[in-house]
């Protein structure tokens, strides 16, 4: 959901957080171009994306988390994208899904 809602690619991702959450706008700079031009990203947040943030608690330093409450490295995020896609493929539901996420 947040890689949809923003446009991020998997490094800026996990690396977005509510310090990059001000006045209902979503800022940070990508990760990818900073060495260049410092292309910095400033975008309202979605409605449908503020929802689910909602659910993250304040004290997290990033959305993403493992379930350890680790920040979540860009090749985790992969791999839990990897097993996701698999897993709907397969035909597997969404709480099996979830279980898949949780136990990388």
């Amino acid at each position: 959901t947040l890689m949809l809602y923003t446009g991020a690619a998997r490094g800026d991702a996990v690396e977005l957080g509510w310090n990059n959450i001000n006045d209902g706008r979503l800022k940070y700079s990508r990760n990818k171009m900073a060495k260049r031009d410092g292309v910095e990203v400033d975008i309202p947040v979605h409605p449908a994306l503020a929802r689910k943030l909602d659910l993250v608690p304040k004290k997290h330093k990033t959305f993403l988390q493992t379930e350890a409450g680790n920040k979540r490295s860009a090749a985790g995020l992969a791999e839990v994208t990897r097993h996701t896609d698999k897993a709907r493929r397969a035909g597997l539901a969404d709480d099996a899904l979830r279980a898949i996420k949780c136990s990388t």
